[in-house]
């Protein structure tokens, strides 16, 4: 970086702050932190549900049983980071949720259902907002064309969900560091007979600034 030095480089950081383009940062999200869209924590993976399964022997998942639809959702929520890069000069934020995933065969035997997909979306609240949320658009990857079988413990995919895509300009300019961001996970329809999902690691990357911005820290007042 021009002009950077070690006696420099707080300066030049903090003059970053204002800079049109993000780094990438990323936040995980251990499986721990996913619910039921009641808040409910996850239990043990039951009938047209979602909860803690094991994928194949011992590898920790998330599991959709093979009746479990649309309306099985789980969700997970984080604070948007101090850091985190506003819309600036027309160049909109990113916030894409990764999910490694695959479809289990119960069976061996069972029909791949081709159309499955993975569906995400998100609200966020802002404080001082009237509204407890703004929604946005859903995202969907799918994920049936292949499934494997429990013995297996290859097919696990890193499909990503880009939360931002959709959302109008007037929902990324309001997109704030310490916003409080909900993120939804579901099929998109029944999983299929004897079929199930399972989602063994998620995380989050998003657009953020080389330093805090002077407003954020400010607000912080550290």
């Amino acid at each position: 970086m021009p002009g950077a030095s070690a006696l420099t480089i707080e300066p030049v950081l903090k003059a970053a702050q204002k800079t049109k383009y993000g780094l990438p940062k990323h936040i995980p999200l251990p499986l721990s932190s996913w619910t039921l869209n009641t808040g409910v924590v996850l239990a043990a993976v039951g009938a047209g549900s979602a909860g803690n399964a094991n994928a194949a022997t011992n590898l920790a998942c998330i599991q959709w049983d093979d009746t479990a639809d649309q309306t099985d959702i789980i969700r997970c929520s984080i604070v948007l980071p101090p850091d985190f890069r506003t819309s600036i000069d027309g160049n909109s934020p990113k916030i894409v949720l990764y999910v490694k995933a695959r479809v289990l065969d119960g069976t061996g035997s069972a029909t791949a259902n081709t159309n499955l997909a993975l569906q995400a979306d998100a609200y966020w609240h802002k404080t001082g907002d009237a509204d407890l949320s703004t929604h946005s658009a859903v995202v969907s990857n799918v994920i049936g064309a292949v499934d494997y079988t429990a013995a297996q413990e290859n097919g696990f995919a890193l499909y990503k969900f880009d939360l931002t895509t959709n959302m109008s300009a007037a929902q990324l300019l309001s997109l704030a560091a310490l916003d409080t961001f909900q993120m939804r996970l579901y099929p998109n329809e029944a999983v299929g007979t004897d079929l199930y999902i399972e989602v063994i690691h998620t995380f989050v990357v998003y657009d953020a600034h080389a330093s805090i911005p002077s407003d954020v820290v400010s607000t912080l007042s550290y």
